[in-house]
């Protein structure tokens, strides 16, 4: 059975991508269940280390896989012959659309972000 290597997915790649995202979950885990503030010293600082030392990490690694897609994406549309401008910018339209209603359910989520830097 031959693989088609037209359609074939960077494995390593969708693990980082989970890897990230769940990362970003569990650090966001506080904010999801909108759990009590920390009352005393030591929890701020633990919550602080976990921002600086574990969620921006994640952040950076989920964007830099987005920003890896979206060179995919283009590629992948030059290599079909389709107008990829277009297709690129339809695609990033709808991403936008997503993160508007994202921003109304989460506050401060990225997708809105991304599709506004892709635009640019």
């Amino acid at each position: 059975m031959a693989l088609d290597t037209r359609r074939k997915r960077i494995l390593e790649l969708d693990y980082m991508r989970g890897f990230a995202l769940l990362g970003i979950m569990l650090t966001n885990i506080i904010t999801i269940f909108h759990l009590p503030i920390p009352i005393n010293h030591e929890q701020a600082n633990y919550l602080k280390f976990l921002d600086f030392f574990i969620e921006s990490k994640f952040f950076t690694i989920f964007s830099f896989l987005f920003g890896m897609g979206f060179y995919i994406f283009i590629r992948n549309s030059k290599a079909k012959e389709l107008n990829s401008t277009v297709v690129f910018i339809r695609r990033l339209v709808i991403l936008a659309g997503f993160g508007i209603v994202h921003q109304l359910l989460q506050p401060g989520e990225a997708l809105l972000l991304y599709s506004i830097m892709g635009l640019l």
